[in-house]
């Protein structure tokens, strides 16, 4: 009987999006896409913390050439505990119901691990210019009202 691995990691992301993640060295991620707000040295090591405290449980969302897209603060705080490999998805493999989908992880990892909804904000809004309305940030709005 061959006995099935478990990746921890793989495991806490929303099972509807489980089939579509593969690991990526953070390395050879590109981060062309800025957010509109910077992480400084500190939202950086608040994310390096939550890694360290609870792992990964929030894929990087790259497009097809390996440019993030949201996750850069997980890609950074990854470069800098050595991490060699994270979970990735990619921008056009998710439909356009799966992205709140992607969404809700982020919120879930960043209120789990209590890091400041503004370092949420910063990390996750570039995605907000690749969805077809502006349903997507309504709904992440409605999401900090919640919180």
């Amino acid at each position: 009987m061959e006995i099935e691995k478990i990746d921890l990691e793989t495991s806490m992301v929303a099972k509807e999006l489980r089939s579509k993640l593969f690991r990526m060295n953070p390395a050879d991620l590109h981060p062309d896409f800025q957010p509109l707000g910077e992480l400084d040295r500190d939202d950086i090591a608040e994310i390096e913390r939550s890694l360290i405290d609870i792992g990964v449980m929030t894929p990087v969302l790259i497009t097809g050439d390996d440019t993030i897209v949201a996750g850069q603060g997980l890609v950074e705080a990854a470069l800098q505990i050595g991490l060699d490999d994270i979970p990735a998805l990619t921008l056009d493999d998710l439909s356009e119901e799966e992205y709140p989908l992607f969404f809700r992880q982020m919120y879930r990892f960043y209120r789990l691990a209590n890091i400041d909804w503004e370092i949420f904000q910063i990390d996750a809004q570039q995605i907000l210019s690749f969805t077809a309305s502006g349903r997507l940030a309504l709904k992440i709005h409605a999401m900090k009202s919640t919180a």
